[in-house]
């Protein structure tokens, strides 16, 4: 083992003790254990193993900064929605913005945010849907809101609308019903007296039935 040790040390000769066993352990396809919990360690080595196998005839030593492992979570690049099913172009540009900081706040686990963001998302995306139909949205406010007399596009009405015009299915209202309430935990005050619980699993169904939502909308 030890003539074996001697091959690795010629080979890095700017390697440590730790880093030659690792090393040499590579090469056998054998486990060293009790040094391959020293991610620092395990991360010079990797480097040095590169650089040697890119052609080095001499590999110099790797210095802490090179080969230090990054801390915490690797981040991830998100997926750009171009929302080309949005007509409007400043609500267009509202919901890429939303949509991009909503997988932000999603990742870093930031429940409220997640639900707020998303409530946002859908009134923006219902809101351009019903737009781009003002005629028929109209017709069916008044049909499903008689005693009304001024048209007031509450969230409420428009989901209620986007129903009945069959913009979104029948489970994306009811999901959307159900994210207009929770949508007023923006208010303090109405956090305290809902009793909502602001926790992952809620989070998770809003951002999923913004999702949804935009499933719908693309659709023909």
């Amino acid at each position: 083992m030890y003539r074996e040790l001697a091959k690795t040390r010629a080979k890095y000769p700017d390697a440590t003790q730790e880093q030659l066993w690792l090393l040499l352990g590579y090469e056998l396809g054998v486990s060293i254990g009790k040094f391959e919990d020293d991610a620092n360690q395990l991360a010079q080595v990797g480097e040095l193993r590169r650089r040697w196998d890119a052609g080095a005839t001499s590999v110099p030593p790797v210095s802490s900064a090179e080969s230090k492992p990054p801390r915490g979570r690797p981040r991830e690049r998100l997926a750009r929605e171009s929302f080309e099913f949005v007509s409007d172009p400043k609500i267009k540009a509202i919901c890429q913005r939303d949509h991009q900081e909503l997988g932000k706040v999603r990742r870093a686990q930031a429940h409220k945010s997640t639900i707020v963001l998303s409530g946002g998302l859908l009134e923006a995306l219902l809101s351009d849907a019903l737009d781009r139909r003002p005629i028929e949205a109209r017709a069916c406010y008044k049909k499903l809101y008689p005693k009304t007399k001024r048209v007031k596009w509450t969230l409420e009405c428009r989901i209620a609308v986007a129903e009945e015009l069959e913009i979104i299915t029948p489970g994306a209202t009811q999901l959307s019903h159900t994210l207009r309430h929770y949508r007023t935990l923006v208010h303090p005050d109405k956090e305290i007296k809902s009793g909502y619980k602001v926790e992952k699993e809620e989070a998770e169904i809003a951002a999923n039935m913004v999702q949804i939502v935009m499933r719908d909308l693309k659709e023909p």
